[in-house]
């Protein structure tokens, strides 16, 4: 099936209409089919401009769906993506690790190309800053949700995040810390890492994040439990597989002792199961 498809078109033509366009030229039911059949051969669709995972999504779909969605916006698909949930379950690590891949496979016909990561709290003015030295590559932003709560920083992603074809971003009060022009042309792509939902997120800025892709971590214990099995057999093998299976067996069994369980509970008891292979399970029972 391609974007020509009449099912598509009429899906394309549908979603646009009930963003308020009554009339949608055959351009914009185009370029929507694209975006809807690019992510829908995926496990995904697109409702209102964000990319949403299918309606019961579990933890290994959305950590299958993940690469792609960064890969879609390395390859310049779309100028972002926001994702979030809870720390503790490789949000990061994943990542980290599909943007490693993509760098080197874009630099192979590019050179200069970079992805480059911020982590931690940053100021608006410092990601102005970062922005204008990375316009042309990828930026992840890392943890960075203080950037992005102003009014000034909510500007500035209002542009970066554009649909437009040149995204000037601006600058226009005074400040010791820019060193960046007042303004400049923003041509790179933004991916947003972060443990805020996007229900939790203000309306201005969840009015932004529908520019972008958008995928959800946020999972039931059972669910994180779930993905913890699913990495075993690769993980951690510094101990054996015997040992990482019963730690996981062990926090099944005992689930609702724990408010909480992520795969950093996994490592911590994995870790008392080494240092105390007798013990561990009564250290284990304060874990939080």
């Amino acid at each position: 099936m391609d974007y020509n498809s009449p099912g598509i078109r009429q899906q394309a033509k549908e979603a646009l209409i009930k963003e308020g366009k009554e009339k949608p030229s055959p351009r914009s039911i185009s370029i929507r089919a694209k975006k809807m059949l690019k992510l829908g051969g995926k496990g995904a669709t697109v409702v209102d401009n964000i990319a949403q995972p299918e309606t019961n999504i579990d933890i290994d779909k959305a950590f299958e769906l993940l690469p792609i969605y960064i890969e879609m916006v390395v390859k310049g698909f779309c100028n972002g993506a926001y994702l979030c949930g809870e720390g503790g379950i490789g949000k990061s690590f994943n990542v980290d690790r599909a943007v490693e891949r993509l760098e080197k496979e874009v630099q192979e016909e590019d050179p200069e190309f970079k992805i480059t990561r911020v982590s931690g709290t940053t100021s608006p003015g410092e990601m102005y800053n970062f922005i204008y030295e990375h316009r042309t590559g990828v930026l992840v932003f890392d943890d960075c949700d203080e950037a992005y709560k102003t009014a000034r920083g909510k500007d500035i992603l209002k542009t970066v995040l554009d649909t437009r074809e040149q995204r000037i971003v601006h600058w226009m009060s005074g400040s010791g810390l820019i060193r960046a022009p007042r303004s400049f042309e923003f041509t790179g792509r933004i991916i947003f890492v972060t443990n805020q939902p996007l229900a939790k997120a203000d309306e201005t800025l969840r009015a932004l994040i529908t520019r972008i892709y958008y995928l959800d971590f946020t999972f039931p214990k059972e669910q994180k439990l779930k993905r913890i099995f699913t990495i075993l057999p690769a993980a951690y093998k510094d101990t054996t597989l015997e040992l990482r299976t019963e730690v996981a067996e062990y926090i099944r069994d005992n689930i609702q002792a724990y408010p909480d369980i992520n795969i950093r509970t996994f490592i911590k008891i994995l870790d008392m199961s080494r240092f105390s292979p007798d013990g561990w399970r009564q250290l284990a029972l304060n874990v939080r």
